[in-house]
């Protein structure tokens, strides 16, 4: 009898199982089972995850899930938007806006979506210094008595000894901008908006007058450890050695060459970058000298395979058009006035025009990231082939000086992040997936009325306002 029993059993079992099995086979592949029409139906799948975890979600204003750990499954029916909304309490809330092909199973994967804090933590506060601006990630400048000092910060606050600014007088003081500092590489930096140069040499810091050199200077990059080259507005370079200022200011510049409409430099490769009317050249630095002489010799790239690019020759239009030259996946990717071109090292002549309109970008692995003169934002995976638009920030273009804008990918957090020197806008978006389900992502204003250093540093956004150093964490992260 008992194994009667058992063969019944199995055998209900199997026929369970095989009666089963198509419906198994047909919902992991994306299907659902319309009870109202009585057959299976296409959707789209949605993986969120928070850090922290948590969350609420809301579908068209309907909550439909809170975020676990492992991940939330949401699932939705082809053809039709979805108005995805997280919220949680102390960050900012996220938008998506979600729709899958009609007649084809899709995904959306929102997975991990590091949530931003809405509040920053106050790390430094002395009312008898005054905060003039972040250098970069690891010094900041104030004054005091009519001194400057360049002191060590961190998320515990300021750390060390002030170490004293020399030839900072109260003139060249009052001078610096609540502005990003372009860090230059050894220890130069150079602020656009105020003229002046900073450089630590041998444990010492020094601030130089650019305004000395009687010059209208469009760009700086660094030559060495104690000069730097600078373009001005009549198209010539110039070779600045500013350690000469206090006591030799007749040696302090000498002419290089003229004709050049940017320069610009890698650090890998390590060379300085001339573009010249329809050619790019790349000079190693220690050959800057031999440059002017010959220049044939350094040629990169010539234009003449997709059109000479036209200039236009307005001062206003150049000064906000820098000559921008950074390394991508496999290849360089170039800023000539408002476009983007991507040259591969496996075809350099062959350059691929990826955009134009362009006012900042930057490049993350294999992805380059841009903003236009709309505000638009965009992004372009080299390797996925797949570019697209990722939202519109909400910029006023008589408050911004476009020159100051700067545009980041922090990977850990999944982030672009563009910064003015009064707010920072962040988006989430995965640059390694293809998420073609997400047909909105929403930028949201992240910190208003504060000047931020253009860097993540170990999950850490440092900011000024008020004379206050602040830094925004999210603590719940790995």
């Amino acid at each position: 009898m008992y194994f009667s029993y058992r063969k019944i059993f199995l055998r209900s079992f199997a026929v369970f199982f095989l009666g089963l099995s198509p419906f198994l086979t047909v919902y992991s592949l994306g299907y659902n089972l319309d009870i109202d029409q009585v057959k299976l139906t296409h959707s789209v799948d949605i993986t969120v995850s928070t850090i922290p975890s948590g969350a609420s979600v809301y579908n068209n204003e309907v909550k439909v899930a809170t975020t676990n750990v492992v991940g939330s499954k949401l699932t939705a029916r082809d053809g039709e938007l979805v108005n995805l909304k997280v919220v949680k309490d102390d960050f900012l809330s996220e938008k998506f806006d979600i729709w899958g092909k009609p007649n084809q199973n899709t995904i959306a994967r929102l997975s991990p979506l590091v949530l931003l804090p809405a509040k920053g933590k106050m790390i430094s506060s002395d009312d008898r210094k005054k905060l003039l601006s972040l250098i970069n990630k690891d010094y900041l400048l104030y004054s005091q008595n009519n001194q400057l000092f360049a002191q060590l910060y961190s998320f515990a606050g300021i750390l060390g000894n002030p170490e004293p600014v020399a030839l900072a007088s109260p003139t060249l003081i009052s001078r610096i901008d609540q502005n990003y500092w372009e860090d230059l590489f050894d220890g130069i930096y150079w602020q656009s908006s105020s003229d002046l140069l900073l450089h630590r040499f041998q444990g010492n810091w020094y601030l130089f007058d650019l305004r000395r050199t009687n010059l209208n200077i469009l760009d700086v990059v660094r030559l060495d450890e104690t000069s730097v080259l600078a373009l001005d507005d009549q198209k010539k370079v110039w070779i600045i050695n500013f350690f000469s200022l206090p006591n030799h200011p007749t040696s302090l510049i000498t002419f290089l060459i003229g004709e050049i409409d940017g320069i610009s430099y890698t650090r890998s490769p390590d060379s300085i970058w001339f573009w010249r009317s329809d050619r790019i050249f790349r000079v190693p630095r220690g050959n800057i000298r031999l440059f002017a002489q010959n220049t044939d010799i350094y040629e990169y790239l010539r234009f003449e395979n997709f059109g000479r690019i036209a200039r236009n020759t307005k001062v206003d239009d150049i000064l906000d058009s820098k000559f921008v030259v950074k390394a991508v996946h496999q290849g360089l990717a170039f800023k000539i006035d408002h476009y983007i071109y991507y040259i591969p090292d496996f075809a350099r002549n062959q350059p691929i025009s990826i955009a134009q309109d362009v006012l900042a970008f930057s490049t993350a692995g294999n992805t380059l990231i841009w903003l236009d003169n709309q505000f638009s934002l965009y992004t372009d995976n080299l390797n996925l082939n797949s570019k697209q638009f990722i939202g519109n920030l909400n910029l006023n273009l008589n408050k911004i000086d476009k020159r100051q804008l700067k545009v980041i990918y922090y990977f850990k957090w999944r982030r672009v992040l563009v910064y003015t020197p009064s707010q920072v806008f962040a988006v989430w978006f995965d640059k390694d997936i293809i998420n073609y389900s997400v047909v909105g992502y929403h930028p949201v204003l992240w910190i208003d009325n504060a000047f931020c250093e253009s860097e993540i540093v170990q999950d850490f956004q440092f900011c000024s306002k008020e004379n206050k150093l602040f830094a925004y964490r999210n603590t719940d992260l790995w």
